[in-house]
């Protein structure tokens, strides 16, 4: 018990101890992702099926840059990584039940068959902008299973 070390007398060192709840897994900050992730997939779908002016594909793309808003807001930026077998937002692993597997699976697939490790969606991102990156990523996204 002598060897234990008070609060006062351990040595104080330069590294951060301060977790931010992004880090710890806060359910608010993971219902976030989950929700930027499912509507890209969603939007990502509508852009695959229907052409630019189609008004299903401009509202879930305006929907899409909210949610990319309300995370670069919210966590400083969007930063969207493939690590392994693993989908990254800002440094932090999505994680999802059941029912977020499908937009999961799709945007992982896709940025598989891109050969793509990582997307950033800064604050600056405009509506136009993202309806390019959108056509391009729906294009190589994978084959739906009810296609065949």
């Amino acid at each position: 018990m002598d060897d234990l070390l008070t609060t006062a007398e351990m040595p104080q060192t330069d590294i951060d101890t301060n977790w931010d709840d992004r880090s710890s897994g806060d359910p608010r900050y993971q219902k976030l992702r989950l929700d930027m992730l499912t509507a890209l997939h969603v939007a990502a779908k509508r852009a695959r099926f229907f052409p630019r002016q189609n008004e299903s594909v401009i509202s879930k793309n305006k929907s899409l840059l909210e949610h990319i808003r309300q995370v670069t807001a919210t966590e400083g930026g969007a930063v969207l990584e493939l690590v392994h077998s693993f989908l990254m937002l800002n440094g932090t692993r999505i994680k999802t039940d059941i029912a977020g597997m499908v937009p999961y699976n799709f945007v992982m697939e896709t940025m598989q068959k891109l050969h793509c490790g990582g997307i950033l969606f800064e604050q600056t991102l405009t509506f136009d902008e993202l309806m390019e990156f959108l056509y391009i990523f729906a294009k190589m996204g994978p084959s739906d299973r009810d296609e065949h």
